[in-house]
């Protein structure tokens, strides 16, 4: 109904409605937490309106806002927020590069592997020209879908994108990938990559704990391996690796999720806290 009262009024006029009949009422609601204000995601053409039509500036809005919550807070509702307010973003403009930035640091990590594929692909469309969207949305593929084959085909589009070293590198990733699977190894490189990149401190403090994660998964990984081959049996519980000796302590993890043993034995993440 908002949006049919605002179709064709000039941008002020229809600003002064939103605010009698959006706005205004809100204003005299009870003051919300900072965590609330986080998690509020407005439809884009009330964000264009608040921003006096500029769909680039409320874009840029958008992205500032998904920084704060990047830094901030650490559950999964609060990234489900962030995750649509970036899809907003690459719907009001696709070629805003540090929301394809964002998307690829925080999304994917917090279990918004969909958002952040919709942002990259955005992105590797309109920003033709650049190599890193197609590579980013190729390891998302890779590493969380599993989908090797469409990893390999993007990395190649990234190697299309570039000359040189950069092109021979991105081919020999796309050549691997068709054959690999899970290797925190690569997580690792692509997580410390965008950590040298951000300009936002706070969004590199949260890279650095997934770095070390990663890097404790790889020690649990390694000592598995060994307790496999003494034991001649699969790990069943990560804990057997302090009992019997094959570490003097479980590395923590940052995030305080902890960790799981599948049923080959293989240790992986925990996506959330054990109840």
């Amino acid at each position: 109904m908002v949006a049919m009262r605002l179709q064709g009024l000039p941008i002020a006029m229809a600003g002064l409605l939103l605010y009698g009949l959006v706005l205004g009422p809100i204003k005299s609601l009870p003051r919300p937490q900072e965590a609330d204000v986080l998690r509020v995601v407005l439809p884009g053409y009330i964000e264009v309106l608040l921003a006096g039509g500029d769909r680039y500036l409320a874009a840029n809005i958008g992205v500032f806002r998904a920084m704060m919550i990047g830094g901030q807070v650490k559950d999964a509702l609060s990234y489900e927020v962030q995750g649509r307010i970036q899809r907003q973003v690459a719907i009001l403009n696709p070629r805003q590069e540090d929301n394809s930035y964002i998307a690829s640091a925080i999304l994917p990590w917090w279990g918004q592997v969909d958002a952040a594929q919709f942002i990259l692909a955005r992105a590797t469309e309109s920003r033709y020209w650049d190599f890193m969207p197609p590579f980013f949305q190729g390891f998302n593929e890779y590493y969380f879908n599993k989908n090797y084959q469409a990893a390999a085909e993007l990395v190649a589009l990234s190697a299309s994108r570039t000359q040189g070293i950069n092109r021979r590198a991105f081919k020999a990733i796309a050549a691997k990938w068709y054959s690999m699977g899970d290797d925190p190894r690569a997580a690792i490189g692509v997580i410390t990559a965008l950590q040298q990149a951000s300009r936002e401190p706070r969004i590199q403090a949260v890279l650095q704990a997934r770095i070390d994660r990663l890097k404790a998964l790889l020690v649990l990984r390694q000592a598995a391996e060994r307790y496999q081959l003494e034991q001649g049996e699969p790990l069943s519980e990560v804990s057997q690796l302090q009992q019997r000796g094959y570490l003097q302590s479980i590395p923590a993890d940052p995030f305080q999720f902890g960790y799981d043993v599948d049923e080959s034995g293989q240790v992986q993440l925990r996506s959330e806290r054990k109840q």
